[in-house]
């Protein structure tokens, strides 16, 4: 059973507290809506304008005055890895009211049915990776289901459906028949499928099978390549044992970060929106991951980490990473070039309609839940995005695409709140600091806040 120790402290009263004179932040329409009210009481919350207010007699409500600041939606993490409940302070600190985890256990589902009460962000689950074997009829990962074929696929996928998986998360050795096993089935059981695009599909290709949401970048080169670097690439496989895997590695990065194709490009665009595919860059994991562990290690944020778990954040430690040890310097530095490459593809994803969700993949190396999504952001707007074009991405957008209704972001009880010092819509950096938190009808205050952080820095040291 996961930790559950530590339990948050809860700013619950039966008395209804209000926050007056704030601005409405109204995402959808991308106003602000003065002389707000923020009401939290009895496990419930909503942000009106004053105008629409009536209270009853009793209990009489506890009136604070909130004059100049900013009401807010609670944040959306589209892509993490959410393991035990001793990552919630870090999410609920950083105002990440709402995570989907990408590789869902039983436990996941057990507390969809009581996480109205649990101090930590609401979970939307995917399912247990479905991947394809490898070379070694074998996965990527312990522990994935493994599909070999259409047949193998569709009973995976009925058999996730049946134990209450709404979501089915797929990976990169999947072929072209498991995946259509497993898409055919989630069609006919109204189920979304997200993850990798199979390295033997374009992005297209998955969006046409019917893929809700590709995760990451890592393949976006595939079918996207001018002629002559496809040559170069097909040209690598057939040396790759004369080079070894880090100089294949290495030279693989190096061909697919300069031969993109943008007319390709475009026209995949074109093709996701058609599909309504959405896409998840995870831009953080890939400006984090990749760079020296030495100037990694200096990252404020990792004072709240497990001090053994960031041990094993070295490439040296981690088995996805250990082969490029001997050309790290390289890969660190065709991995800045990656993420530039990364940042202009978004940029024109977005520019076409295709909704692109925030994400981060939290907890890989030296990605830290929760603070991880402000870097998210801010990569969001260096790619060209505005501030409300890139809030609504891990807002809105995520909320209409995996759930919890196309609707305002205003017009629902039981909804998640920050309350800010400024504007949002002018600048992300408030959104760092929230002067309060509104987590499934419970308010937490800048103190009850930092509290959690304190008491996650005084924690490290135990076990991850």
């Amino acid at each position: 059973m996961p930790s559950t120790d530590a339990p948050l402290p809860r700013s619950r009263s039966e008395r209804p507290l209000v926050m007056a004179g704030a601005s409405l932040v109204d995402l959808t329409k991308g106003r602000i809506l003065p002389d707000g009210l923020l009401c939290v009481g009895g496990g419930r919350a909503s942000a009106v304008s004053s105008s629409t207010v009536r209270f009853a007699d009793e209990p009489a409500p506890r009136v604070v005055e909130a004059s100049g600041l900013y009401i807010c939606s609670g944040l959306y993490d589209g892509h993490v890895h959410y393991r035990d409940d001793r990552e919630a302070a870090l999410y609920l600190a950083n105002g990440v009211t709402t995570v989907r985890n990408m590789w869902g256990t039983d436990w996941h589902l057990s507390i969809g049915d009581r996480d109205s009460d649990a101090p930590r962000p609401r979970i939307t689950t995917a399912s247990p990776v479905l991947d394809g074997p490898t070379s070694a009829q074998t996965s990527t990962w312990p522990g994935v289901i493994l599909c070999r074929s259409y047949a193998e696929g569709a009973q995976a996928a009925t058999r996730l459906a049946d134990c209450g998986y709404r979501m089915l998360k797929i990976y990169a050795n999947l072929d072209r028949q498991a995946l259509a096993g497993i898409c055919n089935v989630a069609r006919d059981r109204g189920l979304q499928v997200v993850g990798h695009c199979p390295g033997s599909l374009t992005f297209e290709e998955a969006a046409r099978q019917g893929v809700s949401c590709l995760e990451h970048l890592e393949n976006v080169e595939s079918g996207h390549l001018l002629p002559e670097y496809e040559r170069a690439i097909r040209s690598l496989r057939g040396r790759s044992k004369q080079l070894g895997p880090a100089r294949t590695a290495v030279e693989a990065l190096r061909l697919r970060t300069a031969g993109i194709d943008w007319l390709a490009i475009e026209r995949m665009a074109d093709e996701l929106v058609a599909a309504g595919t959405a896409v998840c860059p995870t831009l953080s994991l890939y400006r984090m991951m990749f760079q020296d562990p030495e100037v990694a290690l200096q990252d404020p944020a990792l004072d709240y980490m497990p001090q053994e778990q960031i041990a094993q954040w070295h490439p040296r430690r981690d088995f996805r990473l250990k082969d490029l040890v001997p050309v790290w310097p390289e890969v660190v530095e065709l991995s800045r070039r990656r993420l530039d490459l990364y940042l202009e593809i978004v940029a024109l994803l977005h520019s076409r309609g295709v909704k692109i969700i925030a994400g981060t993949d939290a907890p890989n190396p030296f990605v830290v839940p929760g603070f991880s999504l402000h870097q998210e952001l801010s990569l969001l707007v260096y790619a060209g995005l505005t501030p409300l074009e890139a809030l609504r991405c891990a807002t809105t957008t995520p909320m209409e695409h995996f759930g919890r209704g196309a609707r305002s972001s205003m017009d629902a009880l039981d909804e998640d709140f920050l309350l800010l010092d400024e504007n949002p819509l002018q600048s992300l950096r408030t959104l760092r600091q929230p002067f309060g938190v509104v987590s499934k009808g419970t308010y937490h205050s800048r103190a009850d806040l930092a509290e959690l952080l304190e008491r996650q820095r005084m924690n490290r040291s135990r076990p991850a």
